[in-house]
């Protein structure tokens, strides 16, 4: 799929001139189910998390598969903000036959219109509109308040449970890592699974991503507002950093980037992001507590003990997950469709730039 369909492009753009409509009737949506909501306690959500290409979403797309969880789906993101109607209206829809296709990643994962995807970025952007400007730090920690944002996100999550009858959130978002001190104080059980992969293949494979959707966007440049427009800011030209507080790093990144040299800043980036989550969790007793790091290696090498630590970690009953639990043994193997095609310098290079990091997850230099 090189060029954008219309459909999706109208929907986009749709949603964004119509959000303060959407978000007026999301809180009509709440007071008619004032009541019922009242009666829904969020419990343990779950947030995965790390920085793109680490295999977030193979490990979302296997956890929405449990039956106590609610996580939100493709088609949501036609109307991300009325989550208990659009369950209703949806299947009222005729929309044809939901065949799997190939993601416009082309990592070989196949999605549907009720594929899980991170939808909630929408609305992250939404109310805080600066939080992909690389120019400030993008740190939400538990010093910030927003109270319409509080007001709605819970909102929003009890409709989802509500409507999914399920007792358990589930989410995928690769810029949450840099949330987690204030969705730690909106939800203080919540649970975070940071995802991590060895630094040579996370980097080819975001590499290649990167070209992907350049090439994508050079052929159909709305490409570049369609992903903005979701909060996906990972590849292509709407590519942005996340600033964790050290504006001269993120300088310094974006001017290797800029300069051409993609490989010494993305392996500057992945040291730094993943540095920062080792000392987010070594600094506080509490979040460690309810964090668990998943190398994906180990999760495709040792599937079965890496998916009963999961669950385990996730609370979450393995004995209605042994269908799917089985299937993803199979599935989880390390990518064959492309190999890392660095040279013994930038090999050299990567080694040496996230040495740091790397050994704090037990990846040899």
């Amino acid at each position: 799929m090189d060029k954008l369909p219309e459909s999706v492009l109208f929907f986009t753009r749709t949603r964004k001139v119509m959000t303060p409509l959407y978000r007026a009737l999301s809180k009509v949506e709440s007071r008619l189910l004032r009541s019922r909501l009242d009666r829904v306690d969020i419990i343990k959500p779950l947030y995965i998390t790390g920085l793109p290409r680490s295999g977030t979403t193979i490990l979302l797309e296997m956890l929405a598969q449990h039956g106590a969880v609610a996580s939100h789906r493709n088609y949501q993101y036609v109307q991300p903000y009325l989550p208990y109607w659009l369950d209703r209206i949806y299947p009222l829809v005729p929309l044809g036959q939901d065949r799997p296709f190939e993601r416009v990643h082309k990592d070989k994962l196949t999605v549907t219109r009720t594929s899980p995807d991170v939808v909630e970025e929408i609305f992250w952007t939404t109310f805080f509109p600066f939080i992909h400007d690389e120019s400030r730090s993008s740190v939400l920690d538990k010093n910030t308040h927003h109270p319409d944002f509080e007001r709605f996100y819970r909102n929003h999550i009890k409709k989802m449970l509500l409507s999914r009858s399920a007792n358990r959130y589930l989410t995928k978002n690769n810029y949450n890592f840099s949330r987690t001190g204030y969705l730690s104080k909106l939800f203080p059980d919540a649970r975070f699974v940071f995802v991590i992969r060895d630094p040579v293949h996370h980097i080819a494979s975001y590499l290649k991503q990167d070209r992907l959707f350049n090439a994508l966007n050079d052929k159909d440049p709305r490409w570049q507002d369609y992903l903005c427009g979701l909060g996906h800011r990972e590849f292509g030209p709407a590519r942005s950093l996340i600033n964790l507080g050290d504006d001269a790093l993120v300088k310094q990144i974006s001017e290797e980037w800029k300069a051409g040299q993609v490989v010494q800043a993305c392996a500057r980036y992945w040291n730094a992001v993943y540095l920062d989550i080792d000392a987010r969790l070594q600094a506080d007793k509490r979040l460690f507590a309810r964090s668990l790091v998943v190398r994906y290696e180990d999760l495709c090498r040792d599937s079965a003990n890496q998916i009963d630590q999961l669950l385990g970690f996730c609370e979450l009953d393995p004995e209605p997950f042994f269908k799917v639990k089985a299937s993803y043994m199979q599935r989880l193997t390390e990518p064959t469709y492309y190999r890392p095609d660095f040279s013994d310098s930038e090999l050299s290079t990567i080694a040496d730039l996230t040495a740091p990091a790397a050994r704090r997850y037990g990846y040899a230099n």
